[in-house]
């Protein structure tokens, strides 16, 4: 999982084929147990390109992220993009390994097709 802490590493996962940008909160004990799942979807897939982006620490890059990305702001989030636009993404309970490792498989096909 890679830090996103800058808006140039934001531009960089724009431009990626397929990424998931996942938006935690280290101060909410729901983004813990989300953030176990985006771990346990990296231990069955390392090669998956996931983000972190710790709404505490980088507030503003937070909502830069919302409001070019046009998602309203949820915390913890997972926001699947597709060529640097959201193709999926889901919030609090919502957010399960499983439930991403199909969206991530979806994303690849597309990508692939396009």
């Amino acid at each position: 999982m890679r830090a996103l802490e800058t808006p140039a590493e934001f531009d960089a996962l724009l431009d990626a084929p397929v990424a998931l940008l996942y938006k935690h909160s280290t101060r909410c004990p729901i983004s813990a147990m989300a953030h176990e799942e985006v771990a346990t979807l990296l231990r069955q897939r390392p090669e998956a390109p996931v983000w972190l982006l710790d709404v505490n620490a980088h507030a503003a890059l937070s909502r830069e992220v919302a409001e070019r990305l046009a998602v309203e702001h949820q915390s913890p989030q997972a926001i699947l993009l597709v060529r640097g636009a959201p193709a999926w993404q889901a919030t609090h309970f919502q957010v399960r390994a499983d439930a991403i490792a199909r969206q991530l498989d979806l994303a690849g096909k597309a990508a692939e097709a396009a």
